[in-house]
């Protein structure tokens, strides 16, 4: 049995399974696991995350990691990685919290 956690991001609904938020952040490069998941999410949605380009650019935005330059370079799909990433992180934390 899966289980799901729908959170939010940046008023956006994201839904991941607790494994693909276990595997998309941990120690050491987490691209390749997080760029697993979003293939994963692609193959049953079409749509990725569901979250508009636009809104994912401003998302990333607030955490000045990024300049609008650099993240409107990037595909939706690396895009959606950064933020798959940055979700698991967040549910991984919450996870930690309630244990």
């Amino acid at each position: 049995m899966s289980f799901v956690c729908l959170t939010t991001w940046h008023d956006y609904e994201v839904q991941l399974s607790i494994e693909d938020a276990m595997s998309a952040h941990h120690q050491g490069d987490c691209e390749e696991s997080s760029t697993a998941v979003v293939k994963g999410i692609r193959e049953w949605s079409a749509d990725g995350l569901g979250i508009p380009r636009q809104g994912m650019i401003e998302g990333l935005l607030e955490y000045g990691a990024w300049d609008k330059d650099e993240l409107e370079a990037k595909t939706d799909e690396q895009l959606e990685v950064i933020i798959v990433w940055l979700v698991s992180a967040d549910i991984q934390e919450a996870i930690g919290e309630a244990s």
